[in-house]
């Protein structure tokens, strides 16, 4: 049976083909002086239009011009008109298929052209692994494999040919990354893997199912749940920077692929296949379980947050209700005050006549009771939720590896020293805790009275924590959503592979020479475009010469 192709008749036609577009045209074809000089040894003007016209073919689109092939009308013009040579001859050379043979070979010859031969194809595949790490369609790896072809002066085969070495780049793309994947892991790790395809003890789920069907509600109960999912796919004992090895989209694309196929699927893959898809799937579990363990941690918090505050917004509503009469007696009372200071009277006497000393104090003792900022303050209501907290904090801290830059390095400090407290079983709290990551309005509740409040302090670091992990300031290792800005950038083996192979996917030449060079040519072509238009008289709005 013969293999579907990868790309239609269609699409090859259009990249093997010359350009009809004004400016294509004016980029590939226009010639230099050495071409001028090349073509000019040539007897006749029949030879000099078809030895350019050879010449052009081998530059762009990069192969050869074929016996009876004209090519299009713009393209044959545009090389005439700058050897002012009559277009219609090529029609007579044409049918020289011995003179367009001797033509080729010769300009094959100067040009340092080559065939596509198993060398050039070995080299071929060899640089389009790099980019078929990277890039899943295959009409962008032939256009990418055209171009470095064009660039090493190498003629273009057949369609065929150019599908077989992407595939075969493909096919090597995959393997150096099932390679990655499972490389070195000993027998224990394998079977691990494939236990991840073995129903439960409990339940109908295999384990890999029982992994992905985590809770989502927020809810203490559920943190621990995700936690122990966590414990059990690190048990594996897979190396999370397996993952870091490749690049992104080649990892991605092998865990969707254990995300997306069932379990008697997974199964019935090779065994190498299914221990890579195994592998990445049981690495981005991991870290899907990371990030949903830590946004219910932010989801939990924000929770207590805004019970804190409801609290201290109904209890300063009950304490505007419950001041109402003491306002009245200040109120009485003061304008008593202020009539006996005008009239020289007895202060005291106005206070026992217009309200009476009793009622007075009391009105005074319970203004002082109001006043306490931690009435109205909702940190105290948040403090207040220390248990609660206790029953996914800790867990989190033993779980999860914080880390940050230096502007947190004071928040990481607590959170160890919490850790600490928790692994040793410790209920009180060194004499000189870390204090500097305390913000000024929670002060107060965890050292106003000089002894240092262990709720306050823990509800401050995991406060802190929360707003600092959706900052961006805080980091875990083996998260996708909280992870380094540095795990965003290329690995650094992947980009000296790409750099070595030339295939680096930057839109400007990596080298300085190299980018000059570009420059340089590019500037020289405009220059020629404009030459020619200029002999031609076809610059617009332009009179280089005749009356006045």
């Amino acid at each position: 049976m013969a293999r579907r192709r990868l790309l239609s008749d269609d699409f090859w036609a259009q990249h093997l083909a010359p350009p009809t577009d004004e400016r294509a045209i004016a980029r590939h074809y226009t010639f230099g002086p050495d071409d001028l000089l090349q073509i000019a040894t040539k007897r006749g003007d029949v030879n000099r239009l078809g030895y350019a016209l050879v010449l052009l073919y081998l530059r762009y689109p990069g192969r050869v011009l074929e016996s009876g092939e004209t090519p299009p009308a713009p393209v044959l013009t545009y090389a005439a008109r700058q050897l002012g040579i009559d277009v219609n001859l090529f029609a007579h050379y044409a049918r020289r298929a011995a003179t367009r043979r001797s033509h080729l070979a010769e300009a094959m010859r100067d040009g340092g052209y080559a065939t596509f031969d198993r060398v050039t194809a070995r080299a071929a595949i060899d640089f389009l692994t790099a980019s078929a790490q990277l890039v899943v369609r295959p009409g962008q790896l032939a256009g990418i494999l055209v171009e470095e072809l064009r660039r090493r002066r190498v003629l273009l085969p057949p369609p065929r040919v150019l599908e077989a070495v992407i595939r075969a780049a493909r096919q090597r793309a995959e393997n150096l990354a099932y390679e990655v994947l499972t490389g070195g892991l000993d027998a224990p790790i394998l079977a691990r893997l494939e236990e991840l395809l073995a129903p439960r003890p409990v339940g109908k789920l295999t384990w890999i199912g029982w992994l992905r069907n985590a809770p989502q509600s927020p809810a203490p109960k559920n943190v621990a749940k995700l936690v122990e999912r966590v414990r059990h796919v690190r048990a594996v004992g897979l190396d999370r920077s397996r993952a870091a090895a490749l690049p992104a989209p080649v990892f991605e694309r092998v865990a969707n692929e254990a995300a997306r196929l069932a379990t008697q699927h997974l199964a019935a893959l090779n065994p190498r296949r299914r221990h890579a898809v195994l592998a990445a799937g049981a690495i981005a579990v991991e870290e899907a379980l990371t990030d949903a363990s830590l946004e219910m941690f932010e989801k939990l918090m924000a929770s207590l947050g805004r019970t804190a505050e409801r609290k201290a917004d109904e209890r300063a509503a009950r304490l505007m209700r419950e001041v109402q009469a003491d306002l009245r007696v200040f109120a009485v009372s003061g304008r008593a005050l202020i009539e006996a200071r005008d009239g020289g009277a007895d202060l005291g006497e106005a206070i026992a006549a217009k309200t009476g000393w009793t009622r007075f104090e009391a009105a005074v003792s319970r203004a002082e009771a109001l006043s306490a900022p931690d009435l109205t303050d909702p940190t105290a209501d948040l403090i207040a939720r220390h248990k609660t907290v206790r029953l996914f904090g800790p867990l989190l801290l033993d779980t999860f590896a914080f880390e940050g830059s230096a502007a947190v390095a004071d928040l990481i400090a607590a959170l160890d020293y919490i850790r600490s407290l928790y692994a040793a079983g410790r209920r009180k709290l060194s004499s000189s805790p870390p204090l500097r990551f305390v913000p000024r309005r929670w002060r107060g509740f965890v050292a106003g009275s000089g002894n240092i409040d262990r709720a306050a302090y823990e509800l401050c670091a995991f406060s802190e924590l929360r707003e600092r992990l959706r900052a961006g300031d805080v980091w875990v290792a083996g998260s996708r959503r909280y992870r380094s800005f540095d795990d965003y950038l290329l690995p650094r083996p992947t980009f000296e592979a790409l750099k070595g192979s030339g295939s680096l996917p930057l839109a400007v030449a990596t080298r300085f020479e190299d980018h000059l060079a570009e420059r340089r040519t590019l500037l020289e072509e405009a220059a020629a475009v404009v030459a020619d238009r200029a002999r031609a008289g076809d610059l617009p709005h332009v009179r280089l010469n005749g009356p006045d």
